[in-house]
């Protein structure tokens, strides 16, 4: 058997991710899979964003294309 050890990938398609929102006692949101997941102290050690903007993360992560290249606004391709 191949003893290669497989990393570990966790995938958050997230919008509008504010901590005051989503964690701590005053919290806003309903969170329960982040908040087990906190129970469970899973720390990410290592976060990539493909863009710098929402939209533009989104169209690359879906497209495979780079983002100045994927967005789409108003029906045309940048």
């Amino acid at each position: 058997m191949n003893n290669v050890t497989k990393p570990n990938i966790l995938f958050f398609l997230e919008d509008s991710f504010r901590s005051d929102k989503c964690y701590g006692q005053k919290k806003t949101s309903i969170t329960s899979n982040l908040d087990n997941l906190i129970k469970k102290d899973v720390c990410l050690t290592q976060t990539i964003s493909s863009a710098p903007a929402t939209i533009s993360a989104i169209s690359c992560i879906f497209t495979g294309q780079d983002p100045s290249k994927s967005v789409i606004r108003g029906g045309n391709h940048l």
